[in-house]
């Protein structure tokens, strides 16, 4: 196959023979990397293999450039490559690793129109060389800004020797262009559209296989190019099925799968053919994989309108872009909308995607959607249950607060499980959360035990590749762990994916290993390191600064504590009456306010809350609150413990009017005796004569 899925292996071998090809200028590769290599090389050569390993490691800790990648590959003989890529394990990875590295090391691509103009008229010329050189320098410094005005070549029914110079150029450029000519095909012109088609077939990306396989099916189209188009439809590995392939190709964008969406194949440019040509529109990098995922489902509804999958898509990808501008991944300007877009998907289709979000562990779109459905649902859903049972404690308060919402707008009673989870993120301090990506089970499995114990909650990923795949799907990290070994990826390839994320920013990065003193120096200013048995470093930078965490948990306490005080009318929440009770001390009146108003309904112990209401220290609000929770509880046929007391020192003690007042209403539900109540009144006299 020709096509994006190509091995690795075969991937690099054509890269290695084209390099000296697609070299733009003279560079060299920095002093220290090259002689940093040299050493590895040598070593290898001496039969030295750990020493050679770790002289690569540390060309890759070097962070070179992609040009320095280049030269250094570009310097070193074929035949080092190729033992590197034999001897397997760490040393396979390292020289792809670099491998790749080289491959970004082209000129960036520019959408320089004249220079685009200027290579394509050299495609005229008669000199094989010249042209060859005009269609490395277009893939090379241009890529897919160049398809626009070659698109216009395949429109020219007189221009056979051009037209065919042009496929050859476009086939030659490789899987740049795959997406602009697949927007290309939207063109009226049946001749022009024949002509992509073909071209797409002789690039053979699967990218293309799902429009080919449309176009081929259009009854209203040629009969040329429906042939043409199914023709090249099964080189891009068409099943035929044209709606199907269009939802998992929006499946693996969405988790930015390498079968669409490689590091190289990112665009900050989307593609539409409009009044005649293409057009492009400028997108985040970190929004584009949410917006190609879009349009593959839009196609599918289109082919198929009743298509639940189809909608549970667009209803994914608009949370996912709502949960990154919430998270300052991407500009919030203009996905705030997108609010809208989402509630238009319907709550079936949203509660579809919040069930595949929950099984792929994608929290924080799995938490846009339950935000959604809380506003919008009218009855409990599979979604929201699987939510409420996730192993993601904030999720579970997200689902748990939608189902609560529900309940009360539904004025239905909510489940017990509803209750307890409300309860459960009402009374939640902050939690702090680290990722560990380790191939050593043994050793992950411990560091996440000793985690534990320490109050923090630890997720681990065996492989490079599924730790980076599901550390945006982890809301709040504080720390991530990456081993010193892993089986599918290098240290280092981890390390700057992570380190070139800003979305992990805030979050400590160490690796994990014995040789914290080399690897410590390996990496210094990238990334720290710590030992199995040592993670005191980790603890201290895990409680450095927890306040934007803390925010978002207060935030969430806050509605789950709103939410169990509005359903108290209609629901037994005594379930939840041990959790709210830690929400006495130590959080903002936000949370405690609304948590003691459902602690009182919950039938909460009345000496606590009467100790609360007498503590001077705290604000007028909760002072308030507290007090009528405590008359709440007292009616409720709580024990009143030393309540009264508490109380009556209250009513006539120097607080606030609101205070004195609340207390006294309390009082009246534990003073019974008239006796008792006389002498209050005697102690607490007022009025102008008294």
């Amino acid at each position: 196959m020709t096509g994006i899925r190509r091995p690795l292996f075969l991937i690099a071998a054509s890269l290695l023979a084209a390099a000296p090809l697609i070299a733009a200028a003279p560079l060299t590769a920095s002093d220290d990397v090259q002689d940093t290599f040299s050493q590895g090389v040598d070593l290898l050569r001496r039969g030295r293999n750990a020493e050679a390993l770790r002289a690569f490691q540390q060309v890759l800790a070097m962070d070179p450039g992609h040009s320095d990648a280049y030269e250094l590959w570009k310097s070193t003989d074929h035949e080092i490559w190729v033992q590197l890529m034999v001897e397997g394990g760490e040393f396979e990875l390292v020289a792809k690793a670099i491998m790749g590295l080289a491959d970004m090391g082209r000129s960036a691509r520019r959408n320089d129109r004249d220079a685009i103009k200027a290579q394509v008229r050299l495609l005229h010329s008669d000199d094989v060389i010249v042209r060859r050189g005009a269609i490395r320098t277009l893939a090379g410094q241009h890529g897919e800004y160049a398809v626009p005005l070659l698109t216009f070549a395949l429109a020219d029914q007189d221009g056979e020797e051009w037209r065919v110079v042009v496929m050859h150029a476009l086939t030659q450029m490789g899987t740049d262009v795959v997406v602009p000519l697949i927007a290309a095909l939207d063109t009226t012109d049946a001749f022009q559209r024949r002509n992509i088609a073909l071209t797409l077939g002789y690039i053979g990306d699967p990218r293309a296989a799902a429009a080919l396989t449309t176009l081929a099916a259009d009854e209203s189209a040629d009969e040329g190019l429906r042939k043409a188009a199914s023709a090249s439809a099964s080189k891009c590995g068409g099943t035929g099925d044209a709606a199907g392939q269009f939802l998992i190709d929006g499946d693996d964008y969405h988790h930015a799968r390498a079968t669409v969406l490689r590091p190289s194949d990112y665009s900050d440019v989307l593609w539409s053919w409009t009044d005649g040509g293409l057009t492009s529109q400028a997108v985040e990098r970190s929004l584009y994989n949410d917006e190609m995922a879009r349009r593959a489902y839009h196609s599918a509804l289109t082919l198929d309108p009743g298509s639940l999958e189809a909608r549970a898509g667009i209803a994914r990808s608009y949370a996912d872009e709502l949960a990154k501008a919430e998270a300052g991944m991407a500009d919030g300007a203009g996905i705030a909308d997108m609010a809208v877009s989402l509630a238009l998907c319907g709550g079936e289709a949203a509660d579809l995607a919040l069930q595949w979000s929950v099984a792929s562990g994608d929290s924080s779109v799995a938490i846009a959607l339950c935000r959604s459905l809380g506003d919008s649902a009218s009855c409990a859903s599979a979604g929201l249950n699987a939510a409420l049972n996730s192993d993601d404690g904030a999720l579970r308060g997200e689902g748990a607060v939608a189902l609560g919402q529900i309940a009360l707008r539904s004025c239905a009673a909510a489940s017990g499980a509803t209750i307890s989870g409300l309860g459960e993120v009402a009374g939640r301090q902050v939690l702090r959360i680290v990722a560990v990506i380790d191939g050593d089970l043994q050793r992950a499995q411990g560091v996440v035990s000793a985690l534990g114990e320490a109050g923090v909650l630890a997720h681990h990923w065996s492989t490079g590749a599924s730790g980076l795949g599901m550390l945006r799907r982890v809301a709040g990290l504080d720390a991530i762990l990456v081993g010193d070994t892993l089986p599918d990826l290098t240290t280092d390839q981890v390390v700057d994916a992570v380190a070139g994320d800003d979305t992990f920013a805030s979050a400590a990065l160490f690796i994990l290993t014995d040789d914290t003193e080399g690897f410590a120096s390996m990496y210094d200013g990238r990334a720290g390191a710590v030992a199995p048995g040592d993670l005191s470093d980790l603890m201290g930078a895990l409680d450095e600064d927890l306040s934007g965490d803390r925010a978002r948990a207060d935030a969430l306490a806050e509605r789950a504590a709103s939410t169990l005080r509005d359903l108290s009318s209609g629901s037994d929440i005594s379930a939840a009456a041990d959790a709210l009770a830690g929400c006495l001390s130590g959080r903002p009146d936000a949370v405690t306010v609304p948590a003691l108003a459902a602690l009182g309904a919950a039938g909460g112990a009345a000496a606590d809350l009467a100790a609360v209401a007498a503590d001077g220290a705290r604000s007028d609000a909760v002072r308030v609150a507290a007090a009528d929770a405590c008359a709440a509880a007292l009616a409720r046929g709580g024990d009143a413990g030393n309540a009264a007391d508490s109380l009556s020192d209250v009513a006539s003690s120097g607080a606030s009017l609101a205070v004195r007042v609340a207390a006294a209403r309390a009082l009246d539900n534990l003073v019974q005796d008239a006796g008792a109540r006389a002498a209050l009144l005697i102690e607490n006299r007022s009025g102008v004569g008294n």
